[in-house]
This record gives C-alpha cells, structure tokens and sequence, in this order.
C-alpha cells in the first residue's frame, strides 16, 4: 500500500517557469506518470498554471511553513500521510489549500524557460533533496 500511495499521492509542487507547475509524487515523477524516466514527453506533460501563488500562501501548502515558491513539499518522511490519522489530516488540509487557488490547466508544450527540463532534472532517489 505505501507504494501506491508513493506513485499517486502529490509530494510536492515543482515550479516549471513563472507560474506553471507539475505535481511531483514521492519518486519525484510526475503524480501517476507510467514511464520510468522522471520526465514525462512534452505530449505527456501535466502542466498547469497557478495565478495567485505567493510565499504566504507557500507557507500554509508547505509541511515545514516555507515561503520557497520553486518546490513546495506537502509531506515529508516524518509526516507521511499513510503514517497516521493526524499527518492524513493535515496532508489534507494542506491540499484542500492548494485546490482554492486559481488552477489552470494545460497539457503539453514545454516552455523554453523551464527551469525542470528532462536534461538537466532527471532525478533519483539518491540525487533528489530531502525535504
């Protein structure tokens, strides 16, 4: 059960350029992605943009009340949502959060100025930052 819950529920919201993003899960691949590339195909992307995100509102999403709008961690190994009614409870709340701000979404297209690009973010679980 834990590994489904890796594969499927968000980890953390990883800034593209400006205001897209893709959601990340535990591995750091892209939430439900199949491939075994970090990665997704710029026709596989899930991109959206979020118009009203800002550091205050970073702090209430993030699990340590960080202000850092490029990757904003929702858990962390300590507070894992399948460890327990009180971290499920407030994995919840810090996604209820997420899901009131204004959310548009895109598939496809990879920006010229994304920051995450297949060439220089593939990830492991070795190489990605601990939270």
């Amino acid at each position: 059960m834990d590994q489904y819950l890796r594969n499927y529920l968000p980890y953390c919201l990883q800034r593209l350029s400006g205001n897209r993003y893709v959601l990340l899960n535990r591995n750091y691949r892209q939430i439900a992605l199949s491939s075994e590339d970090w990665w997704a195909d710029d026709d596989q992307l899930l991109a959206f943009e979020i118009v009203d995100l800002t550091p205050e509102i970073a702090v209430a999403l993030s699990v340590r009340g960080k202000s850092d709008t490029d990757r904003i961690y929702f858990f962390d190994d300590g507070s894992a949502p399948w460890n327990g009614k009180r971290n499920a409870d407030a994995f919840e709340k810090r996604l209820e959060r997420l899901r009131m701000l204004d959310i548009r979404f895109r598939k496809g297209r990879r920006d010229e100025g994304d920051t995450a690009d297949k060439g220089t973010m593939r990830a492991t679980r070795e190489s990605a930052p601990v939270a």
